[in-house]
């Protein structure tokens, strides 16, 4: 099996040579850690010598957030490159690839909008995940889109409290404490929530010493 120490390593080269990255055992996060959540990771697998190399997206938002976001995908060295921890070069094969492809791709989003307008043409259904009824609230709710958030919070109290798309505690915290905001248009309301919602996520997911906490995008507009 692929060891700690084996990612520790490799990952820990990756960091050296870029000053946007911290390593959180087998995660590489990018900051600034604002609002949206960005890390390459090295999964261990059954085989001993094949490492899984995966980037990720999420925002903060997320009450369910792990490192890993709501978006998990997995990348190769590249077709004809060393796949394998025995073959020569395959640590120089892995900082290429991630260095080439993958840290310009995540660092281009810093933003909700960055996020929502990501696609790429993702083969495995990104546009549905972003657009699945949790998600789709809660971005729209922190982009400041409140009739589309309550569009969506109203078509989820039709539904029963426990659905393959939600749990029950993720229906109570839409339906029942963020709805109420969204109906009365409280800004301030869904802006306290929506903080505490993200300070428990990155305590969570133990990110803290890199997490810079700003407003919602449509706090800004408030404050003007």
């Amino acid at each position: 099996m692929t060891s700690k120490k084996q990612i520790a390593e490799l990952l820990d080269t990756l960091v050296a040579r870029h000053h946007d990255l911290v390593r959180y055992g087998p995660f590489v996060v990018l900051r600034p850690l604002r609002h949206i959540i960005r890390s390459v990771s090295i999964d261990r697998t059954r085989g001993s010598d094949l490492p899984d190399l995966f980037f990720s997206i999420g925002y903060t938002c997320d009450p369910c957030a792990t490192v890993q976001g709501f978006w998990l995908e997995g990348f190769s060295t590249g077709q004809d490159q060393p796949r394998y921890w025995s073959q020569p070069n395959f640590k120089d094969a892995f900082l290429r690839v991630v260095e080439e492809r993958i840290l310009p791709m995540l660092r281009s989003i810093e933003s909700f909008d960055a996020l929502l307008s990501f696609d790429q043409n993702r083969e495995f259904g990104y546009r549905e995940t972003v657009n699945s009824p949790l998600h789709k609230v809660q971005l729209a709710s922190a982009m400041g889109r409140f009739d589309d958030a309550l569009e969506t919070a109203r078509w989820m109290a039709l539904h029963p409290r426990k659905s393959r798309y939600w749990s029950e505690g993720s229906y109570a915290l839409i339906v029942d404490h963020l709805a109420p905001l969204l109906e009365a248009r409280d800004e301030a309301g869904i802006a306290a929530m929506l903080h505490d919602w993200e300070m428990k996520t990155i305590q969570k997911i133990g990110v803290l010493p890199i997490f810079e906490q700003v407003p919602f995008p449509f706090e800004l507009g408030r404050s003007r």
